[in-house]
């Protein structure tokens, strides 16, 4: 087979010789119409496609880590780790080579179950107790559960709390074997006060805090409050200092320590009273006198680093090194000496020497996937595979029904003070071709098969200060592929297009102007034309053919909408325009701004396709102040897939046979799409 980086060269050459010969490079068939319409439109399929179960897509990695944790598998130890993507994932230590097969969850933490490994996990489904090397499940708690794994009488156990009392758990037995009469309490730390167990409950907000002794069932201390306004405890611990046990919070006012037999408060780190600036993670860090702890410290502007201070608020070094928000912390033992786990919501976790204050092992446990800006469903070589791109360049492929990598990344270099902000896939001459561009104007070429480079596409002189792309687009025709990129600034913007096969700029094409037009724009191929819209808080819609620049329609909306999107609606042109309060979809002709079907009650679409005839849309719901996103058939006015959280901020992409959506903890979703 003759590579598609062979093919390129060979079309370069044919198009160079074109030039001098005096050819125009003018494709056929691009003279401008008035108004897109698809040469053969079959009618749409008759019945709405369903979604089957979501799979994400996973580099081995996390997304914005949201737990850390230490444990021990086969009598070696282990990290445990959660993150927003939805996976629970087991990191042998010191070198991150993972354990165990991952499990589904957002939050995670070690349970001991005499002797065999457990964890706790917890998710969208409530809370679960695995047997991590049986790979069952042992205990299931409802959604809104509170489960915190502690110790009673010297063995592990979990505190759950529960609408009639917090109840104490044998994991192993799976049999409750106390009860703390405190309705709705959750258990937020754990300890001895004057040589008895004790546990600390938070009843919720306006309540107290209070301290329970776990032989008697009864209150054992005064109860303890948090001074400042709507403060919670986001974490808690407790510890001896100067020989007495010590309750530390974590809230939004900084750390505060709380002596547990007199309820009064201690020392209080604050974050020096800098507004801006929060812990965001924290552990204590044992054998320490005094009392030390580690801290997650993030301030606006700075650099984000985990701050090892003493309670009394004396700094005795810093850790740096992420690159992101420090999101969790736990201390252990490793072959002798203490250390420290740290996750981030630059994705990656990383182990460190607490005396040394250096990192052990390697920068993170995988290839993570941070901030995807794309995705797109294709076929490459008869396979179904997703391509993705990245805000720091980063291309992958991924097998399209199991969501694992199907090839090596690739990397499209981004400088400092640009990012990844658009994908597009192509066919050249029977090969997908993946096309990137950063906001600053870096077009490239990609071989999602190999990841390799193919080349270039350079516009015509550097962007302006106030110049982004704002748009990637290709168009197929009977004479070749055509990539359309929509350069956007505070005038309309200008559109490039290039021919894929010898990478010749083909035209330049200004968007006819009034000035008036500053409001949110879009390039998408209608009826394999590329044309432009935008609209304004005002309600003005404006559209534009991308080939030449001139305006095709203009008119105004009442009430001004939310949201737009180009499409088709049968074999007519649509756009699709709705309101972020109201649950209702008008369907307008674009030409003239009337509506040309009955309004759709529907959530806002956030994002349009157009699959056999019919059109799909990502809508957002935020009903009951949680916010989800669905899939729905716009053609049917109806719902094709379950309710999705926190999906929604990445383009939809639809093929025949998958749907991609995301964003889900910097994640994206492949759903396969099935036609009746």
């Amino acid at each position: 087979m003759i590579s598609i980086a062979r093919r390129l060269t060979e079309f370069m050459a044919v198009g160079m010789c074109l030039s001098l010969l005096g050819g125009s490079g003018a494709l056929s068939g691009d003279t401008p119409r008035a108004w897109p319409t698809p040469g053969v439109c079959p009618p749409p399929h008759p019945a709405e496609p369903t979604l089957g179960r979501a799979v994400p897509l996973s580099a081995g990695g996390h997304g914005d880590v949201n737990t850390v944790g230490f444990g021990r598998l086969g009598g070696r130890p282990i990290a445990v780790t959660a993150g927003a993507e939805g996976t629970v994932r087991f990191w042998g230590l010191p070198g991150f080579q993972p354990a165990a097969e991952p499990l589904e969850g957002t939050a995670a933490a070690f349970v001991d179950l005499g002797g065999r490994s457990g964890v706790l996990t917890s998710g969208e489904y409530g809370t679960r107790l695995w047997d991590l090397a049986a790979r069952t499940i042992l205990l299931r708690f409802p959604a809104g559960s509170a489960v915190l794994p502690g110790s009673y009488r010297g063995v592990p156990v979990l505190f759950a709390g529960g609408e009639r009392a917090v109840r104490v758990i044998d994991p192993v037995t799976r049999r409750t074997v106390r009860e703390l009469p405190v309705p709705g309490g959750r258990v937020i730390a754990t300890g001895r006060l004057r040589g008895k167990e004790i546990a600390v409950v938070d009843e919720g907000e306006e309540s107290p805090i209070r301290v329970w002794d776990l032989a008697s069932g009864r209150e054992a201390g005064p109860p303890i409050y948090l001074e400042e306004e709507n403060a919670t405890a986001d974490w808690a611990a407790i510890t001896e200092v100067r020989g007495r046990a010590t309750l530390l919070i974590r809230s939004y006012a900084g750390v505060r320590s709380f002596d547990l037999a007199t309820g009064k408060s201690g020392p209080h780190l604050r974050v020096n009273d800098d507004e801006t600036a929060q812990y965001t993670a924290s552990t204590v860090l044992t054998g320490t006198a005094p009392a030390t702890l580690a801290l997650g410290l993030a301030a606006e502007g700075s650099e984000a680093v985990i701050a090892v201070r003493e309670l009394g608020g004396r700094s005795t070094g810093t850790l740096t090194g992420h690159d992101d928000v420090v999101t969790a912390l736990a201390t252990g033992t490793l072959d002798g000496r203490q250390v420290l786990l740290s996750g981030s919501a630059d994705n990656s976790v990383r182990l460190w020497d607490v005396r040394t204050r250096k990192q052990i092992g390697r920068q993170e446990p995988a290839t993570v996937m941070d901030r995807v800006v794309a995705a797109r469903p294709v076929e490459v070589d008869g396979r179904q595979v997703v391509v993705s791109s990245e805000k720091n360049g980063t291309l992958r492929t991924f097998d399209a029904a199991t969501g694992h990598p199907a090839g090596l990344p690739a990397r499209h270099p981004v400088p400092p003070g640009d990012a990844l902000a658009h994908l597009a896939v192509a066919d050249l001459d029977g090969n997908t071709v993946a096309v990137t561009a950063t906001q600053r104007g870096s077009i490239k070429l990609w071989d999602p098969r190999t990841a390799t480079g193919l080349g270039a596409l350079a516009l015509p002189a550097p962007l302006g200060q106030d110049e982004h792309v704002a748009g990637l687009e290709p168009v197929r025709r009977v004479s070749g592929t055509t990539v359309y990129a929509f350069v956007a600034a505070s005038e309309p913007g200008v559109v490039y297009a290039w021919d894929l096969r010898t990478r010749r700029l083909l035209r330049t094409a200004r968007l006819e102007t009034d000035n008036r037009w500053p409001g949110a724009r879009e390039l998408a191929v209608v009826g394999g034309r590329p044309l432009v819209s935008a609209y304004d808080d005002q309600g003005r819609v404006r559209i534009w053919d991308a080939t030449t620049g001139r305006v095709l329609s203009s008119f105004t909306m009442t009430p001004p909408p939310d949201f737009t999107g180009l499409g088709l609606f049968g074999c007519s042109p649509a756009l699709f325009a709705g309101r972020d309060l109201q649950r209702e979809t008008r369907v307008l002709d674009p030409r003239t701004g009337r509506d040309q079907a009955a309004p759709i009650t529907v959530p806002v679409p956030k994002r349009t396709a157009t699959v056999r005839g019919r059109a799909i849309a990502l809508v957002a719901d935020f009903a009951e102040g949680t916010a989800s996103a669905q899939v729905w058939d716009l053609t049917s006015g109806r719902v094709i897939g379950r309710s999705v959280a926190e999906v929604g901020a990445l383009p939809l992409a639809a093929g025949d046979r998958y749907v991609v959506a995301g964003e889900r903890g910097e994640q994206a979703l492949v759903w396969p799409l099935a036609w009746p």
